[in-house]
């Protein structure tokens, strides 16, 4: 393997990945020894079964276990053996496994959500863990089942609306941006990797850690241009229920929520050395980051909230926008002025034509050129 000071042998762990990596579908591999009668969760398939019913003319879904299974590609036939028996599908195990079962072929399986009070706390006030006394039989299926309500319901709406600032996406936005982490998380992660999946939920931000690097680059993500999913079993389980969708829509809803209720910018970090991907969806707004950084007086937060909702502007044009509600026009100007100090807004042009806007980083930048990009697409 090429590092930064010359060459080393690979070790176990990475010619394994390498080899993962070597191929299109990494879950649909078969299973020896594994029975589902025994090693499968049958709640938690009685419970899909509801899902896909409903979907589905309900005539069409198999009544017995067997015939399900193998009709959604837990199960498939052994075409290697001239016995063409049917054996499970990795995905399958992980989706609907026991727990001990996928231990016994990912040692490493961990699935790990947590919740917290505060930004900097490090002591959890809720957590689901598979394996632990609560969860003991959990796997991809059941963990996804118990978490998403949880992290849906840990939206706050704080923003109200009125003539000026309208929030009525916020929450439908964040819960679907939310998920749709949620299930990437699920459907790319590398199962045999040395970390566990880990879920974030913080007043400010989730964050999404699973082991495995991106297969497609960050832009490509959220412009949604190609989708090259690692368990391709595993996302067909989620599709057949309605949950995600073949083409690689995740990227662009993540994308849309922080663009459409101005947001801070998604992070997505890839660590190709560790082999790790980190998606961090932000729950805040500029003004308020500002507000965590700095005291605004009430002329500066509406300053700063026109700025977030016009992308350039005049000084008259705001000032007359505020309807004398915050003072004099040299009030307001020197309120104007002290952001413009602090580099909060930046100034574009000379004289009667000077126009402002909120400083952006680069981060925030390539986010607003990937959102042309895709509205460019859109139209064409």
């Amino acid at each position: 393997m090429r590092t930064d000071d010359g060459d080393r042998l690979a070790t176990h762990d990475q010619l394994k990945y390498l080899y993962a990596e070597s191929q299109d579908q990494v879950d649909t591999r078969l299973l020896e020894n594994f029975d589902w009668d025994s090693d499968l969760n049958l709640e938690d398939l009685s419970d899909y079964r509801k899902k896909l019913e409903k979907l589905e003319d309900a005539d069409s879904v198999s009544k017995l276990d067997r015939e399900l299974l193998i009709d959604i590609g837990v199960l498939r036939r052994d075409r290697r053996s001239s016995n063409r028996n049917y054996k499970m599908t990795e995905g399958g195990l992980l989706f609907f496994g026991k727990f001990m079962s996928i231990m016994d072929r990912f040692p490493r399986f961990q699935l790990d959500y947590t919740r917290y009070a505060k930004d900097g706390d490090t002591d959890w006030i809720d957590r689901v863990s598979a394996g632990d006394m609560n969860y003991p039989e959990m796997n991809i299926c059941s963990f996804y089942n118990v978490v998403l309500p949880r992290i849906a319901s840990n939206i706050n709406d704080k923003y109200t609306q009125d003539e000026d600032l309208t929030r009525g996406s916020y929450v439908a936005d964040l819960r679907s941006a939310a998920k749709e982490a949620l299930v990437n998380c699920l459907m790319h992660a590398y199962y045999d990797g040395t970390i566990a999946i880990q879920i974030e939920d913080r007043p400010s931000y989730w964050e999404f850690t699973n082991p495995g690097d991106m297969r497609v680059s960050r832009e490509s993500f959220l412009r949604g241009q190609k989708s090259e999913v690692r368990n391709s079993e595993i996302a067909t389980l989620f599709r057949r229920i309605g949950i995600s969708e073949k083409k690689a829509s995740g990227g662009p809803r993540i994308l849309r929520a922080a663009s459409r209720n101005h947001l801070m910018e998604p992070e997505i970090e890839i660590d190709s050395t560790n082999k790790i991907t980190k998606i961090r969806i932000w729950k805040i707004d500029i003004r308020t980051k500002i507000d965590d950084e700095m005291v605004l007086d009430p002329t500066e937060k509406f300053i700063i909230d026109y700025a977030i909702q016009k992308s350039k502007f005049s000084f008259s044009q705001m000032f007359k926008d505020m309807n004398d509600k915050f003072g004099s026009n040299s009030t307001v100007r020197k309120r104007f002025n002290h952001l413009l100090d602090e580099k909060l807004l930046v100034s574009e042009g000379n004289g009667k034509s000077t126009v402002y806007k909120l400083e952006k980083t680069s981060e925030q930048e390539q986010v607003d050129r990937i959102m042309r990009l895709k509205n460019m697409e859109k139209n064409l």
